[in-house]
């Protein structure tokens, strides 16, 4: 199985680290492979580094790397799109570009709860109220998997694909970009970047490989990102009020039966998830969800447990048995 730079999967090479295109390895005449930036270890994905001293000479290590697949940056091993949890950077050339607010990140949250005993051996009441602002969510361009992806969404020119929209940080939707003025942000990225060259593509250019017609008329630019829907679906306010009712009988001195009825989301709040940054068009993205009914792929569901907060409302009844 070959990789996207032509060399078998799981291949030892040997090459020189500095960046650039570089020849491949001499049983693979005419293969090539980009050779990334030099980056920690910690950053470092798409290769597996050993290092080895020759025999011979000892003041000159030998670099070598097992060619493996790369895992998308848009793939599982994403925890809410959080780069202070993620052993990857947005910039693979300034690790430290990208910061903004996280995916969990709420500028104002509100909790408040209570019990309370009617009389002594009577009903108990206890209740549990939230209100949380909207989450943050980071935009960047779709990775769609392409041979030579980098040169459709990599604006940064670290080698890594489907880059944030230039020109702002992490967390922008729902820290000052929303629904309504989505669209002012997708149409300044396209003025500026879309139909234009990555630097990967600059490379090929300035090095004589291609000209800018040729790389025009083989559509290796930058894309364009689709304007969102009229009525594009913001991040959503969280709320939920939750109550429960028991009263303890106790029949005698070991033994206390306990009735209950609990109401989760007891107002019925309507509460959605947040959208996904990737800028695709579909629904549930920034830019392909109507407030109307492309929502309904991000509203709160009754999950497989008891309860799900937020979700419709849900009535529990329970009996509890004391001895």
């Amino acid at each position: 199985m070959l990789g996207q730079d032509g060399l078998e999967l799981g291949q030892r090479v040997t090459y020189d680290r500095s960046p650039g295109l570089h020849a491949g390895p001499a049983d693979r005449p005419g293969a090539a492979y980009q050779c990334p930036p030099p980056r920690g270890d910690a950053l470092d994905l798409g290769f597996q580094r050993e290092a080895q001293e020759r025999p011979d000479h000892h003041d000159q290590p030998e670099h070598e790397d097992i060619v493996e697949g790369r895992r998308d940056r848009d793939g599982a091993n994403q925890v809410g799109g959080d780069q202070d949890f993620l052993p990857f950077a947005w910039d693979q050339n300034q690790p430290t570009k990208y910061y903004g607010p996280g995916s969990l990140d709420r500028t104002f949250q509100l909790s408040v709860g209570g019990f309370l005993q009617i009389m002594q051996r009577g009903p108990t009441v206890a209740f549990g109220a939230h209100l949380t602002s909207p989450l943050a969510t980071s935009l960047y361009m779709e990775n769609q998997g392409r041979p030579g992806e980098i040169y459709f969404t990599d604006i940064t020119g670290d080698g890594e694909s489907g880059d944030p929209i230039a020109g702002y940080k992490l967390g922008t939707f729902g820290r000052g970009t929303s629904g309504g003025n989505i669209n002012s942000v997708i149409s300044a990225f396209n003025t500026k970047y879309a139909g234009t060259f990555s630097p990967a593509a600059q490379a090929l250019i300035a090095n004589g490989l291609f000209t800018a017609a040729q790389m025009k008329s083989l559509g290796a630019v930058i894309d364009s990102v689709a304007a969102a829907p009229a009525g594009q679906f913001s991040n959503p306010w969280f709320r939920a009020f939750d109550a429960k009712l028991a009263w303890p009988i106790k029949v005698r001195e070991r033994l206390t039966i306990e009735p209950s009825i609990g109401f989760y989301n007891l107002f019925n709040f309507s509460n959605f998830g947040s959208v996904g940054g990737q800028l695709n068009g579909s629904d549930g993205s920034a830019n392909g969800t109507t407030s109307t009914t492309g929502k309904e792929v991000l509203r709160r569901g009754i999950g497989t447990g008891v309860n799900t907060a937020g979700a419709a409302r849900q009535i529990e009844w329970s009996l509890k048995v004391s001895f």
